[in-house]
């Protein structure tokens, strides 16, 4: 029970935010670390002293992070392992619903469809990543606590 809530929190508030300003860290034109000492200084003013921080990691821990345990959970309990592939189109489904979700109210219905490709992309990659991190971090073990029994 530790590890789930200690790697689902980490994932929540260490990972998501440093995933979500990838492109920012990695964009050759824009340095964030040279405005700072040290690379700890730059994660600490980059992430903690912006306003959304915890909003939007809590956001992804309770709408994302808690339906995705929960429906593996009850799958495991139930004597059915899921494959590496379920579990990452489970997260990319997680994803993508809350896409199209809040992307009804962002109107990006009105932009055609294929410039709408990208938020697929993202959602594959977020969802190949986290559910590879989960499986690795969590869900190795769980299994094979339970098999053991």
């Amino acid at each position: 029970m530790f590890r789930k809530i200690f790697y689902n929190a980490f994932a929540a508030f260490f990972l998501f935010p440093l995933l979500l300003n990838f492109k920012y860290w990695i964009d050759f034109g824009i340095n964030p670390i040279k405005k700072y000492a040290t690379f700890q200084e730059a994660v600490i003013q980059e992430f903690f002293n912006d306003s959304l921080y915890f909003i939007l990691a809590f956001a992804f821990l309770i709408l994302i992070l808690l339906p995705y345990q929960l429906i593996k959970d009850s799958n495991l309990n139930k004597g059915r392992k899921m494959s590496i592939g379920k579990k990452v189109l489970l997260f990319t489904g997680l994803i993508c619903g809350l896409i199209i979700l809040f992307g009804s109210f962002n109107n990006i219905w009105w932009r055609p469809w294929y410039k709408n490709l990208y938020y697929i992309v993202f959602a594959l990659s977020f969802g190949l990543f986290f559910a590879i991190f989960l499986h690795l971090s969590i869900d190795r073990y769980e299994e094979r606590k339970l098999t053991n029994k």
